[in-house]
């Protein structure tokens, strides 16, 4: 699939902090990230078309993907309907679908939290008795209360 480096990067950055549905692990959210969620939606619905004129032009960085209308695509009908209350979160500030903005403004920094296992890697034989870990989460957190006692220990 032809994508831009930087989608290819988010989608990445995605796939691998979220495959932890459970909190196994400690996250981050840049709130910057929201522009690269647009571009990434923005080049993959060329992919929901057919017209191979689209499907076929290569994207370079820097430059617009080919805007595609998708007949009967939902999208399309959010913008269709004025009243719709989908239609402005999806044209705010949106610099690749609708209005075509030049610069978008994002305000914040990020969000974090910590994993309830991180500061509680007790918890673990707990949590699994309910919940899929994955084995190398699971190894990292028994690590980490390894390690916690035996600083616990030399205080």
């Amino acid at each position: 699939m032809d994508l831009t480096e930087r989608s290819q990067k988010f989608i990445t950055r995605i796939d691998e902090m979220g495959r932890f549905r459970y909190m196994e692990t400690s996250v981050w959210v840049d709130w910057h990230w929201i522009v690269s969620l647009d571009q990434v939606v923005w080049e993959l619905r060329r992919f929901c078309t057919l017209d191979p004129t689209v499907t076929s032009a290569r994207l370079v960085e820097g430059k617009w993907a080919p805007r595609v209308r998708i007949l009967g695509g939902h999208l399309e009908g959010i913008l269709k309907k004025r009243d719709d209350p989908s239609r402005e979160p999806l044209l705010w500030h949106n610099g690749y679908f609708g209005r075509g903005r030049r610069t978008v403004m994002v305000r914040g920094g990020f969000c974090a939290i910590n994993s309830p296992l991180f500061r509680n890697a007790e918890l673990l034989d707990e949590i699994l008795k309910y919940a899929y870990i994955p084995r190398e989460v699971v190894k990292a957190y028994r690590e980490h209360a390894s390690a916690e006692g035996k600083r616990a220990k030399s205080r």
